[in-house]
């Protein structure tokens, strides 16, 4: 697993949210930039989530992991526009989990 800025999830007020996962993830590591998403698009992790995103941070890394069969939704699991603000990006079939993990 994979997580943007800290800051960003402590604005939106689920900082615990992300304790919880990540207490259930095998390595989680905070690097929030292309690299999860191709990491993901490979296999290599199971989940990307970032708080905060523009969409120009997120196009083009969207068709890739898509074409890799992953799933990308925002944290309130609706797709993905240029109004996107948050991220949840995983191999598919963790993305409900997570979605629910972040739903208050």
């Amino acid at each position: 697993m994979s997580f943007g800025n800290l800051k960003h999830f402590e604005k939106l007020q689920i900082i615990p949210n992300l304790i919880t996962l990540t207490q259930t993830t095998r390595n989680p590591r905070g690097f929030g930039d292309a690299w999860s998403y191709h990491l993901l698009a490979q296999g290599k992790i199971d989940i990307m989530i970032d708080a905060k995103t523009e969409i120009w941070d997120i196009a083009a890394v969207k068709v890739i992991v898509e074409e890799a069969g992953g799933k990308i939704t925002n944290l309130q699991g609706n797709s993905i526009t240029k109004a996107t603000t948050s991220i949840v990006a995983t191999n598919v079939l963790l993305h409900e989990l997570i979605l629910k993990t972040f739903s208050n």
